[in-house]
């Protein structure tokens, strides 16, 4: 039991950084004020000849694609290669959307469990646990973030090697996806997901923190009494 209990504290800590990186994922995907974003500091409009409500219209399409059951990405501007590429992003975008829900449920049920089990004496070690998922988010991200500080490309690459298993990543540099989601646009959404994950990060392990200072006070506050 006591290695079971273990283990299930190791995963809920693991299930911390990744239902935050996986939240924010989601919501940039999500975010048209994103796209709008790239849009406007790429200079798309100027490159593809396309007008901003073309490129609006375009992004809104991604956007309910990712989010549908259809299997392919209806829009003319797309060719066939970038059209199956995109079959092949959204699996990536709906696998995040699974792993978000399997980490909630997990953090969940951990947490439901646990205090049937043990009930207020609970309270202390759930601190704990999230102040290490805290820490745990911050870590790695702020590791990830070195990397593609000094070498945004090598790690733009693995992700796709990793995250693919053919080459239609590989588009010709005049196909309108490349034209619209320049590697720039990507570096950008990357440092709005790990900074959105770690501000989250830093206000559970603070609030947790506190928590933990405070119970320590009382319980001294108490032995002196």
């Amino acid at each position: 039991m006591k290695a079971l209990n273990v283990f299930a504290s190791i995963v809920f800590v693991l299930c911390v950084p990744v239902l935050l990186i996986t939240t924010n994922v989601r919501l940039a995907v999500n975010d048209i004020r994103l796209y709008e974003y790239g849009f406007n500091k790429y200079n798309v409009s100027t490159v593809t000849k396309l007008d901003d409500a073309e490129l609006i219209e375009v992004a809104h399409q991604i956007i309910d694609y990712f989010n549908s059951d259809e299997e392919l990405l209806e829009v003319d501007i797309f060719s066939q290669r970038e059209v199956a590429h995109m079959t092949d992003v959204k699996g990536l975008v709906r696998l995040a959307y699974s792993v978000q829900l399997a980490s909630l449920v997990y953090i969940a049920a951990y947490i439901a469990i646990s205090f049937a089990i043990k009930r207020r004496a609970f309270w202390q070690e759930l601190a704990k646990r999230l102040l290490w998922g805290s820490w745990a988010t911050i870590a790695i991200l702020i590791a990830l973030g070195f990397w593609a500080l000094t070498g945004f490309e090598s790690l733009f690459l693995l992700f796709h090697l990793v995250s693919f298993t053919n080459d239609l990543w590989q588009l010709s540099a005049g196909d309108y996806m490349l034209l619209m989601f320049p590697q720039g646009f990507f570096n950008n959404a990357a440092l709005l997901i790990a900074g959105a994950s770690i501000g989250e990060a830093a206000i559970i392990g603070g609030a947790t923190w506190g928590l933990l200072v405070l119970r320590r006070r009382a319980k001294r506050k108490e032995m002196s009494g």
